[in-house]
C-alpha cells in the first residue's frame, strides 16, 4: 500500500514537473523587437558595413599625413651619366657622379637607399570634400542600420498579431464548441426525458463535430504563424507565447495621431538624406579635380660606389660599399594635370546627375510616407468606430442567445432556431476578432510609415 502511494506520488510530481515545463511565458512586443535586433542577419551585415565605413574613414583621414618612402638597392652595372641632382621617381632621388678615368673597368657595383618624403600641403579643399565624403558615408551606413529596424520592426509585428490573431481565433473556435456541446448535453437530456425529439441530438452533434474540426484548424495556423515569427527571433515556437487579451481589449486606448506629416528624421527619409549628402559632397569633390597640388617634398639618401673620388673603379661585388656619400635635397613640387579640367568638368555633371535622381527619390519616399500615414489614420479613426458597434453587437447577440438557450429548455423554441441563433452569435464574435484584426493591422502600418512603435508597444 505504502508502494503504491509512493508511485503515486511520483507520477503526479512528473506531471507536475512536465506541466511546469510546458508552461509559456507570454511574449511581449517589445521582447519579441530586441530578439530581431539581435539575431536577425540582416543587422550583422548592416553593423559590418558601418565599421566599414569607419574605416574607410580612417583611411581618407590618413591622406592629412605626409607620404614616406623608403627604398634599398645593391647593384652592378655601368655608370655613363651626367652630373646633376633630380628626383627621378616618388620615391627616390639620384645624385650623378663624376667620370672615370680611361682604361678603368666598364661596370661597378653601387649601393643606394634614399628616404623620401611627400607631404601635400594644399589642394584646394579636395581633402576636405573626401573627409566629408567618407563622413556621409557613415552617417548613411548608420541610418540604413535604422531603417532596417524600422522595417524588421513592422515585419515583426506583422507575424506576432497573426500569432495573437490565429490565437484569439482559436480562442473563439473553442467557446463555440463549449457552447455547441452544451447544447448537444440539453437535446440529450431533453431526448431521454421524452420533451425532444432524438434527431435534435443527431443534429446538435453533427453541428458540434464541425466546430471540433474548426478548433484543429486554427490550431494548426496558430502553430504555423509561432513558426514563421520564431525564425525572426530564433526562440522556439513551443516557447513562444502571446496574452490573447491584449489582442481583444475591451478599449483600444485613444488613437495617436502624427498631424497628416512625416517627420524629417524619419529613417526611412534620413538614409535618403545622407545618400544626398553624400552625392553633393562627391559633386563639390569633383569639381575641385582641376586644381593643382602643392607639396613639400624632402629626401635622404645614401650612396655606396666602387668608384672613387679620383675616377678609380672596382669590379669587386662588395666595392659598392665604399666610397661612401650622404645627400639630402629639399623642394617645393607643384603638381597640375591640365587635363583633369575637362575630365572634372565631366564628373562634376555625373556627380549633379546623381544628386538630382537621390534627391528626387527623397521627395518621392516623403510624399508616399505622407500619403499612407494620412491614408491610414483616416481609415483607423473609422475602425474605431467600427469596434464600437460591434462591441455592442456582441453584447446584443450573446443576451439574445441565453434567452433563446433558456426558450428552448422550456420548450417554447426548436432546436434550428436555437442554433440559428446560435451561428447569429458566433458570426458576431468573429466578425469581432477580424475588426481588431484590421485594426491593429493599420496600426502596424501608421507605426512604419510614422517610424513611432511606442503606441503598439504600450498595448503588447
Amino acid at each position: 500500500m505504502i508502494k503504491r502511494k509512493l508511485y503515486l506520488a511520483g507520477i503526479l510530481m512528473l506531471v507536475s514537473i512536465y506541466t511546469h515545463a510546458q508552461t509559456t511565458t507570454p511574449l511581449s512586443l517589445s521582447e519579441a523587437w530586441q530578439l530581431a535586433f539581435e539575431h536577425y542577419a540582416e543587422f550583422a551585415e548592416q553593423k559590418a558595413l558601418i565599421k566599414a565605413s569607419a574605416y574607410n574613414k580612417k583611411a581618407v583621414k590618413s591622406s592629412y599625413l605626409p607620404n614616406f618612402q623608403l627604398q634599398l638597392q645593391n647593384t652592378y652595372g655601368t655608370y655613363e651619366g651626367s652630373a646633376g641632382g633630380f628626383f627621378p621617381l616618388p620615391g627616390i632621388f639620384n645624385v650623378t657622379p663624376k667620370p672615370a678615368l680611361e682604361n678603368q673597368p666598364d661596370a661597378t657595383s653601387s649601393f643606394y637607399s634614399s628616404a623620401v618624403v611627400d607631404w601635400k600641403l594644399y589642394e584646394f579643399g579636395r581633402k576636405n570634400k573626401a573627409l566629408e565624403v567618407a563622413t556621409f558615408q557613415q552617417q548613411a551606413a548608420q541610418s540604413s542600420l535604422l531603417a532596417s529596424q524600422v522595417a524588421v520592426q513592422a515585419q515583426v509585428s506583422r507575424l506576432f498579431m497573426a500569432v495573437e490573431y490565429n490565437q484569439a481565433s482559436l480562442v473563439w473556435a473553442r467557446a463555440n464548441a463549449e457552447r455547441l456541446e452544451k447544447i448537444l448535453s440539453l437535446t440529450k437530456s431533453l431526448s431521454a426525458a421524452g420533451l425532444k425529439a432524438g434527431a435534435d441530438s443527431l443534429l446538435a452533434a453533427s453541428v458540434y463535430q464541425q466546430a471540433l474540426a474548426g478548433v484543429k484548424s486554427w490550431q494548426g495556423k496558430l502553430n504555423a504563424s509561432k513558426v514563421q515569427l520564431s525564425e525572426l527571433i530564433s526562440l522556439s515556437p513551443d516557447s513562444l507565447g502571446v496574452n490573447p487579451a491584449n489582442y481583444l481589449p475591451s478599449d483600444v486606448g485613444p488613437l495617436k495621431l502624427h498631424q497628416d506629416s512625416v517627420a524629417a528624421a524619419h529613417p526611412y527619409l534620413d538614409v535618403l538624406d545622407q545618400q544626398v549628402n553624400v552625392a553633393n559632397a562627391r559633386k563639390e569633390l569633383a569639381e575641385r579635380q582641376k586644381y593643382p597640388s602643392l607639396s613639400f617634398l624632402g629626401g635622404l639618401s645614401t650612396r655606396g660606389s666602387g668608384m672613387d673620388a679620383g675616377g678609380h673603379v672596382s669590379s669587386d661585388w662588395g666595392g659598392g660599399f665604399d666610397n661612401r656619400a650622404d645627400n639630402y635635397l629639399v623642394g617645393l613640387g607643384l603638381t597640375w594635370n591640365l587635363t583633369a579640367g575637362y575630365t572634372s568638368t565631366l564628373q562634376s555633371k555625373e556627380a549633379g546627375a546623381q544628386l538630382a535622381a537621390t534627391q528626387a527619390r527623397y521627395d518621392k519616399q516623403a510624399l508616399q510616407l505622407t500619403a499612407a500615414l494620412q491614408a491610414v489614420e483616416a481609415n483607423m479613426q473609422e475602425q474605431l468606430q467600427q469596434l464600437e458597434a460591434t462591441k455592442q453587437a456582441l453584447a446584443n447577440a450573446s443576451k439574445a442567445y441565453e434567452l433563446y438557450l433558456s426558450r428552448y429548455e422550456n420548450g417554447l423554441i426548436n432546436l434550428t432556431e436555437l442554433l440559428q441563433l446560435q451561428r447569429v452569435l458566433q458570426q458576431t464574435e468573429k466578425d469581432n476578432v477580424e475588426a481588431h484584426q484590421q485594426y491593429w493591422s493599420q496600426a502596424i502600418v501608421q507605426a512604419e510609415m510614422a517610424g513611432d512603435f511606442s503606441y503598439l508597444s504600450s498595448k503588447f
